[in-house]
């Protein structure tokens, strides 16, 4: 059987971030919130010991706005940052497999389901509109800039559960661990899906 998922996320992600500057190297800890929406075409294939394979291709759509942070370097020179926000959108084409196990009990459904899904950022990358002070200098005020993220590519582990009675609608909880070169982002993501 083929199926379309569609739905919509919401998720809170921590990541490590790197800049090289003419006086060092800095270091920074961002964390954002993001929310978004993505569509799944696939096809469900059964097998006789219960598990089902769902191999899919997809689309995500996300808007990621970072919290504030402070760059960190060894010498506390002053082209450290002090980000106060940032934000970008991100699309990505993606393609995967799920393995799902169904239990029923007292006519109400739980379906685990592991899901390994690889992506590539459509566009060639994301421009990053962010707030920004100098860390230790004084009397400098904020301002504003874009500078350029870049386009990723990696993959997601995506362990995850749905309970309810209706098996083409459900809320479900996702831990997510996304690779992305050399970049590693842990999150929990939120959200809403309905199959159609």
């Amino acid at each position: 059987t083929f199926f379309l998922d569609a739905g919509i996320s919401l998720g809170n992600s921590s990541n490590k971030s790197e800049r090289t500057t003419f006086m060092n190297s800095q270091h920074g800890s961002p964390s954002a919130m993001s929310y978004g929406a993505f569509a799944r075409f696939g096809a469900g294939l059964a097998t006789k010991g219960g598990v089902n394979f769902t191999p899919f291709v997809g689309l995500d759509m996300v808007r990621v706005s970072g919290k504030s942070f402070a760059e960190t370097n060894a010498n506390n020179d002053p082209s450290a940052l002090h980000v106060s926000s940032y934000s970008y959108t991100s699309a990505r084409a993606s393609t995967g497999t799920g393995m799902t196990w169904l239990s029923v009990h007292e006519g109400q459904m739980i379906k685990f389901a592991f899901d390994v899904e690889a992506f590539a950022e459509l566009g060639g990358g994301k421009t990053a509109d962010i707030t920004a002070n100098f860390e230790n200098v004084e009397n400098v005020g904020q301002f504003t800039t874009q500078t350029d993220v870049a386009s990723g590519a990696g993959f997601r582990l995506i362990p995850s559960f749905t309970y309810g009675p209706n098996p083409d609608t459900a809320y479900y909880l996702t831990l997510t661990l996304e690779k992305s070169g050399s970049t590693k982002t842990t999150g929990i993501e939120a959200g809403y899906r309905r199959r159609f």
